[in-house]
């Protein structure tokens, strides 16, 4: 694994809420996966249409649940946009949901792995 995999999620979390949800896991994850793609191209939406708070919004409670699942890097990213959001700066955020959306991805087929 390299070291940005690395930071893109964090195990011993990712193992901590496998046990505290149990049978719920897989579900869990499932809908975090679905959830997430439609929250990226929601904010996505709303950026290119001037939507900025709503971007943030939404930003706000993918980051919740990113954080939980312990997908570090994600919960950094949507913190940023929320930051970027409060400035006004919607450039910036559609700049920086690129690299979102690409990581996401890859915690994407991480997550995958850990649910075969």
């Amino acid at each position: 694994m390299t070291g940005h995999q690395d930071t893109i999620l964090d195990h011993q979390a990712l193992q901590e809420l496998r046990e505290d949800l149990e049978d719920a896991f897989v579900e869990f994850v499932q809908n975090f996966l679905i959830t997430g793609r439609e929250s990226i191209a929601k904010i996505n939406q709303c950026l290119l249409s001037g939507a900025t708070e709503e971007a943030r919004q939404i930003a706000h409670s993918l980051k919740g649940s990113a954080g939980y699942l312990g997908a570090v890097t994600l919960s950094a990213q949507l913190e940023g946009l929320q930051q970027m959001a409060a400035k006004g700066e919607a450039d910036s955020m559609l700049r920086a949901l690129q690299t979102l959306r690409n990581d996401f991805e890859v915690l994407a087929v991480l997550l995958d792995d850990e649910l075969k």
